[in-house]
């Protein structure tokens, strides 16, 4: 069954708002017109109850009373007015009655309930009391269909009057409520982006809990907190790599001293090629350290110029190696964002890969376009293993990740820290590796 309640908090809140408004908008009228008749229908209980007592009081004096009855109870009660009352014995022998011809309903039996009540078109009220003659009844009573019947009109242009307000003040209460989210919602998306933002190489910024709503300002300040364990646990981590590597290096010297210094034969050249593939790892995990270890100065650079001086600075090498390399242009490079000396580092880190893991007589090409570097061979290409969101690579042909993946990674970290991305072709036979740097626009 398909979800219907949305999954976003603001999402909730609008349908929240939408669903109470719709039932406001059915119940309070229901609710508004139900008070006013009620509080109508005590106002007019009220008057009723005093207009029978001033009938009560003047039946007592006598049938003169009445008279002076009427006049005390004012124009309501003439002719031409809406109300009437009637005084009647126990037998319902009518005593005294007077008002408005039709405003009385028709004479109730004796035991009829007293106080006020509402019979048809009728309101009526009903009192004892105790006359010379014996026990009386006193009724008034008022014609609700007559204009003269003030509440009732009263109630009716209130109903037509002021009912538009109560929609415009539930649609303002709700768009008030609405922006109100939306102002939430829009920081927390803000600060949301900003730690998707967070890479190795910004660990150090942390989420802005300005303006937040108390609620969110914990969670902000305990992901700061988590992201400064982080740090530090990266920091050590880079300077432990850095340490081993380091402290490799000394060995690594002196047992290549001591290769060389034994008699020629395949034997100790095969140790001497395993002591410099050592020395190449070590020298690698120092690199990566150092990427590690400080965030990359980030500015405008000459991408052609650094290309050029990385192949210029490989070139020997490559050629020693009984390989090739050359240098193209695809296209005029624009302005890019990033620093020289790491650059340089990938481009040449991808070029030894290149002269390491080809066969003799590979060619090498490096191509410069307008935000990117291509370095494109024809040897045996590079496998790429994925696992999750990682990816490993080894040269075709290998049974295991080498120094090729290794070397991929720091070309990899060092593109992520300067804001650029490492692309790994997977085509075999052949390599070709681009190398995304962020344009300066």
């Amino acid at each position: 069954m398909r979800r219907l309640w949305p999954r976003s908090l603001f999402g909730q809140l609008v349908l929240s708002q939408l669903t109470l408004l719709l039932i406001l908008a059915l119940l309070l009228p229901v609710l508004v017109l139900v008070i006013l008749h009620r509080t109508a229908n005590e106002y007019d209980a009220a008057q009723l109850r005093h207009d029978a007592d001033v009938v009560a009081v003047a039946a007592v004096a006598g049938p003169s009373g009445t008279d002076v009855a009427a006049g005390q109870l004012g124009p309501l009660y003439g002719e031409r007015g809406s109300r009437a009352y009637r005084v009647s014995s126990a037998s319902g022998r009518i005593i005294a009655q007077g008002g408005a011809t039709g405003a009385l309903p028709p004479s109730r039996d004796r035991d009829a309930e007293l106080g006020y009540s509402q019979t048809g078109k009728y309101d009526t009220y009903r009192r004892a009391v105790d006359l010379p003659g014996g026990r009386a009844i006193v009724e008034t009573a008022q014609d609700r269909t007559r204009p003269e019947v003030i509440v009732d009109d009263v109630v009716a242009a209130f109903l037509e009057r002021a009912f538009w307000i109560i929609p415009v003040i539930l649609v303002a209460s709700a768009a008030l409520t609405l922006l109100l989210v939306a102002r939430v919602t829009r920081q927390l998306r803000g600060v949301s982006r900003q730690a998707d933002r967070i890479r190795p190489a910004t660990l150090g910024t942390r989420l802005d809990t300005t303006g937040l709503p108390m609620e969110a300002q914990g969670l902000a300040a305990a992901t700061n907190r988590a992201l400064d364990r982080v740090e530090a646990g990266y920091r050590r981590q880079s300077e432990f790599v850095s340490s081993v590597a380091h402290e490799l290096r000394t060995p690594l010297t002196l047992v290549a001293l001591r290769c060389d210094a034994l008699p020629p034969s395949p034997e100790r050249d095969a140790l001497r090629q395993a002591i410099d593939q050592a020395s190449h790892v070590v020298a690698q995990l120092m690199e990566l350290a150092s990427i590690e270890g400080l965030p990359p100065t980030i500015e405008p650079i000459d991408l052609q110029a650094v290309a050029e001086a990385a192949v210029a600075a490989m070139a020997p090498i490559v050629f020693r190696s009984g390989r090739s390399i050359e240098m193209s242009d695809r296209r005029a490079p624009v302005p890019v964002l990033g620093h020289a000396g790491l650059l340089h580092i990938a481009i040449a880190n991808l070029i030894d890969n290149a002269v390491r893991h080809t066969p003799p007589g590979t060619a090498i090409t490096v191509e410069t376009g307008r935000s990117d570097v291509t370095i494109v061979d024809d040897g045996p290409g590079i496998v790429i293993e994925r696992k999750e969101d990682s990816a490993r690579y080894r040269s075709a042909g290998q049974q295991r990740s080498d120094s090729a993946g290794l070397g991929l990674s720091i070309v990899a970290r060092i593109m992520e820290a300067m804001g650029g991305r490492l692309d790994v072709a997977s085509n075999a036979p052949g390599a070709r590796v681009v190398l995304h740097v962020a344009a300066a626009d």
